[in-house]
């Protein structure tokens, strides 16, 4: 039996979403590279609006000192800073803690609706009297710790005219474990540089959970109704709808460990793409589609984004489409094979040069094979329906 047939039917089926994804992450990544290669700085002026912090916090009693230390020693002046720790349906001594290291503290007990969104609405609804034009509410995650001049650089931003403000997010244990080191890639192609591309074309870069920082009466409108494993996805479908967009700051970051086995890493991998999938399922198709009649480039490119495979998925349908101009012989199959392979490839190594990747990383990338393989089999568990339904905490070694 000819298998050419069958080879050109699945290579030109490959190709297509294949050879686009990986353009288009070349494209970001040449856009972003200036804003990713310049060196973290600080803002410019003196500071003069008030910030709120707010920091959700579920039993994180093993971090939350630290996270708090990092924030008040932010180089901002104090008597316009204001930490608020939303201890939410905690069993620990995350508010005695908390209080302790000298941030306020409010607590929260609803076990009917527990998780991060629903205590952010808590929080903003007892915080609705400061959320007005001129003051900033920045969204910290308790076990991430923050640069010194995080605070600055989004008072900055609002300051300058920007109604949302993404920061960014790295990983802070490189070198603790192959895992671990793995994830910082990750992160950096996803979180920093993904963002800085999207934000130099005048694209929403896009929310990452944490250090995120609002103009106040922007959360005053929009509130937060996002309450799923992912809700800061959800929270961005919201803002490019109002008509907004999320600036990207590559000059401030929070950062926070990641898991140190494979296992680990898998359990957080699973909830982020099983709340990804479902977007992409529903509202991202609706809003694709009212973005292209509207002709809002920004909402229908964040509807686009979540329908681009992620790298893994990517990753393994470049080979396949390979393999299929292998043996179906064509040219132009090979060609398109050749761009996506190089184009993924390029993205990959450039993004981690471009974020100056310590050595552990590289060394890390020997083991990609077999992380595309898991990477893999939690798409399967996502497509098999195989997620959680709430946030479960990810542990970690």
């Amino acid at each position: 039996m000819n298998a050419r047939g069958p080879a050109t039917a699945v290579g030109l089926l490959a190709a297509g979403p294949c050879v686009v994804t990986s353009l288009y992450l070349v494209g970001l990544l040449a856009a972003g590279w200036p804003a990713v290669r310049r060196p973290r700085g600080r803002a410019d002026g003196a500071p003069v609006l008030p910030v709120v912090v707010l920091v959700p916090a579920h039993d994180e009693a093993s971090v939350i000192e630290a996270a708090v230390a990092s924030m008040r020693a932010s180089v901002y002046p104090e008597a316009l800073l204001r930490i608020i720790v939303v201890a939410d349906n905690c069993r620990d001594e995350t508010a005695a803690l908390a209080r302790a290291a000298g941030a306020g503290v409010w607590e929260r007990t609803d076990t009917a609706a527990r998780g991060k969104g629903h205590a952010l609405a808590w929080a903003l609804d007892r915080l609705a009297p400061d959320l007005h034009d001129r003051a900033v509410v920045l969204f910290v995650d308790a076990d991430c710790t923050v640069s010194p001049n995080l605070v600055a650089e989004c008072e900055a931003a609002i300051r300058a005219g920007e109604q949302v403000v993404q920061c960014d997010y790295v990983v802070a244990n490189p070198d603790a474990a192959p895992a671990a080191a793995l994830r910082f890639a990750a992160f950096r192609l996803v979180n920093t540089v993904r963002p800085a591309g999207k934000d130099a074309l005048g694209l929403s870069a896009g929310l990452l959970g944490t250090g995120m920082a609002f103009r106040g009466d922007v959360l005053r409108e929009l509130g937060w109704h996002a309450a799923s494993i992912t809700e800061d996805l959800e929270q961005h479908l919201r803002i490019v709808e109002s008509g907004r967009r999320v600036a990207f700051l590559a000059s401030a970051a929070v950062s926070s460990p990641m898991p140190e086995t494979h296992a680990e890493a898998d359990s957080q991998q699973l909830r982020w793409e099983g709340g990804r999938a479902r977007l992409a399922g529903g509202p991202a198709l609706g809003l694709l589609a009212q973005g292209v009649r509207r002709g809002d480039r920004v909402l229908a490119h964040a509807a686009f984004e979540l329908l681009l495979p992620p790298q893994s998925a990517l990753g393994a349908g470049n080979l396949v489409l390979a393999a299929a101009a292998t043996v179906a012989g064509r040219r132009s199959l090979r060609r398109m094979a050749f761009v996506g392979l190089a184009g993924q490839a390029g993205f990959v190594v450039g993004g981690l040069v471009a974020t100056r990747a310590p050595a552990p990383v590289w060394r890390a990338l020997l083991g990609a094979p077999a992380l595309i393989a898991r990477k893999l089999g939690v798409l399967g568990r996502v497509a098999g329906g195989g997620t959680p339904d709430e946030f479960v905490r990810t542990q970690r070694s």
